[in-house]
């Protein structure tokens, strides 16, 4: 990877209102021991050069990971873009990598991996995809 990992930033997007789970902090939810958030940062802290959290409830719990925590500048949880303008507005490096906080298994080698594709590419953004039947899915959308 020649981008080099201080010149990364990590965002651990927690700042849903947990709608499809009656309202719960998904971050703060039990997975094997510790809550899903804390799995996702001790995936991503050794991918990059420093990791913060977007949050906008239950701060403190946040801030007790040892991360900066950023709320959404926007009121009422606009939804994941809103963590990604936090995360733009406080990112202290060229680049920044986000990853949902309900997801304690993504790879190990998940940035160095986005970063090559972005070169590879001269791409201005990489997005992790699936593929299914030999054809790469967005999670997310119909792409």
């Amino acid at each position: 990877m020649s981008i080099a990992r201080h010149d990364i930033s990590g965002l651990i997007l927690a700042g849903g209102r947990g709608s499809r789970m009656s309202g719960v902090d998904k971050g703060l939810q039990n997975h094997n021991g510790m809550p899903l958030a804390m799995h996702a940062l001790r995936r991503l802290q050794p991918q990059v050069g420093g990791v913060m959290v977007n949050a906008n409830r239950n701060l403190g719990e946040y801030e007790s990971m040892g991360v900066p925590v950023w709320p959404d500048a926007l009121p009422d949880y606009p939804g994941p873009l809103a963590g990604f303008l936090a995360g733009l507005e406080h990112c202290e490096t060229p680049y920044l990598v986000t990853a949902p906080c309900d997801t304690p298994g993504f790879p190990l080698d998940l940035v160095e991996r986005l970063a090559a594709a972005l070169e590879a590419e001269g791409a201005d953004i990489a997005m992790a995809a699936t593929v299914e039947n030999g054809e790469r899915r967005c999670s997310r959308c119909s792409a």
